[in-house]
């Protein structure tokens, strides 16, 4: 699928960063973390840590990442004191997790206190298109990726793929914040 493609892309444009030699901190471990995670490894990330409330499924996708393209991924524990330690050597945190969205806006999927400065965080949630974990990050000095760029250009990459065509991201993104504002 497109949403790996889509999400670096967003976090390139918004940060003017590279994804190559960067570390990322990944929640979630579903269908699109997986794509995010596996295109961040084919794309140079030196390490991508997952952290999963099912650390069985964070094991299995980290060993399909060190199997299938190489080794950079691994697991850590759904614990503040695991999550504390492993985010301070990490560039990037990605939530990809449904919490944020509709009808868990006021929760965090991350304890607020491991928001550091240093941090670039991203949320792949895109309504509300300031989520709570988005606001607190924000407050703390990070810099935020929100997810709505993500919708934009995997949706970009997709028209790609069927059409051969280049779309017109510009004109996508004028049309996609009209809806979201209504």
């Amino acid at each position: 699928n497109t949403d790996g493609e889509g999400f670096i892309r967003s976090l390139e444009e918004e940060t003017n960063i590279s994804v190559k030699g960067k570390r990322f901190f990944l929640l979630g471990c579903g269908g699109a973390a997986r794509a995010i995670a596996m295109t961040l490894a084919f794309q140079g990330a030196e390490k991508i840590i997952i952290c999963n409330r099912t650390i069985e499924k964070a094991q299995a996708l980290a060993s399909e990442i060190n199997g299938k393209i190489r080794n950079c991924a691994e697991v850590v524990e759904q614990t503040t004191k695991s999550q504390a330690k492993a985010l301070q050597g990490c560039d990037v945190l990605i939530n990809s997790t449904s919490i944020g969205m509709h009808p868990r806006e006021d929760v965090l999927p991350i304890d607020e206190s491991l928001l550091l400065p240093h941090l670039i965080v991203a949320d792949i949630v895109y309504n509300p298109l300031t989520t709570k974990l988005l606001q607190s990050a924000r407050e703390k000095g990070c810099t935020i990726v929100p997810g709505l760029g993500m919708l934009i250009y995997q949706g970009a990459a997709a028209f790609r793929l069927w059409t051969g065509a280049e779309p017109l991201i510009s004109e996508m993104s004028d049309v996609v914040y009209s809806l979201m504002r209504k």
